[in-house]
């Protein structure tokens, strides 16, 4: 089972796009979760909440997993830090996971490598293959993608049939 993971302020954003995008080609079909972060909500910013605790438990059940945002400020949105600070470390258990972050330039093009990543691995996730970064102008075209994918694929999962 394939779950996406955004961390976008904007709801059905340019990076759930992406994000779905990137879980399709990794897999050869849609993935069957996608949590939109800005979903969740003032749940957040506390702990327990009833709707994080379901989103945790799906995230927990992947396969793989794809982790978007676009990039803010050279990093990460404050809003996918709120959702995986609900993680402890070491929680996701090695799951595949893919960092993917989308920005308007090459500028901060090692961004989702040098700030994703280490979050992700911090709370249990095994990130085997380079970060993906991509133009949001061209994530659906971008020669980027098609490059990366040879080499991701090799890390996800078979699905038993």
């Amino acid at each position: 089972m394939s779950v996406v993971i955004v961390g976008n302020p904007k709801p059905m954003s340019r990076t759930r796009s992406a994000a779905e995008l990137v879980a399709t080609k990794l897999s050869g079909s849609p993935p069957e979760h996608v949590i939109d972060v800005i979903d969740l909500g003032p749940s957040l910013l506390g702990w327990g909440d009833p709707k994080v605790a379901e989103a945790k438990e799906i995230v927990k059940s992947a396969d793989f997993l794809v982790v978007a945002s676009p990039t803010y400020k050279a990093t990460y949105t404050g809003l996918l830090k709120l959702f995986l600070d609900q993680f402890a470390a070491g929680e996701l258990g090695q799951i595949p996971t893919f960092p993917l972050m989308l920005g308007g330039s090459a500028a901060h093009s090692l961004a989702p490598e040098l700030t994703l990543r280490p979050v992700l691995v911090e709370i249990g996730a095994s990130c085997p293959s380079p970060s993906l970064y991509l133009l949001d102008s061209e994530y659906e075209t971008s020669p980027d993608l098609a490059d990366w994918l040879e080499i991701a694929r090799r890390y996800v999962p078979q699905r038993s049939s």
